[in-house]
């Protein structure tokens, strides 16, 4: 019988990219003042070769916090998953030593999906409609490189 405090994920697309999709937990959606956290997790379609193990991996998921006064955000986690859900990768952050982004330097999709949940956060905590936006993107897999820890 489960635990009656565990928490239900609810994914909810964001937005699409080529190759993967980006989904955000509308449980996982936490706001003190300005700032806001929530986990989001891009899955893989299909799973791309992670270089240094040579894993299928199929998704990545994020711990993040954004300042939508200053309009920051900062990776807090990330944890890559192989096709059978096996931990390809994990690492994870203090807030205060996590490196802060300007929502101008993030993609047109990860910027509009921020504002949504900032804008949403104040009021029921839910995502707005998924953003559409299909940006031209090198390869699934040179987008992932980055995020995996070496």
């Amino acid at each position: 019988m489960p635990c009656a405090e565990a928490r239900a994920e609810a994914w909810r697309l964001a937005y699409e990219l080529k190759g993967s999709r980006v989904e955000i937990d509308e449980q996982s959606i936490e706001k003190s003042g300005p700032q806001i956290t929530w986990r989001e997790r891009q899955v893989m379609l299909p799973p791309v070769s992670e270089p240094n193990s040579l894993r299928m991996v199929r998704e990545i998921q994020w711990r993040k916090q954004a300042d939508c006064r200053k309009q920051q955000v900062k990776i807090l986690s990330h944890a890559a998953f192989s096709e059978d859900d096996a931990l390809v990768g994990y690492e994870g952050v203090r807030p205060s030593k996590a490196i802060i982004s300007p929502f101008p330097r993030l993609t047109l999709p990860e910027r509009k999906s921020i504002e949504a949940l900032c804008g949403r956060a104040t009021s029921d905590n839910h995502l707005s409609e998924p953003a559409r936006d299909s940006p031209t993107v090198p390869s699934a897999g040179q987008d992932l490189m980055p995020i995996i820890p070496r």
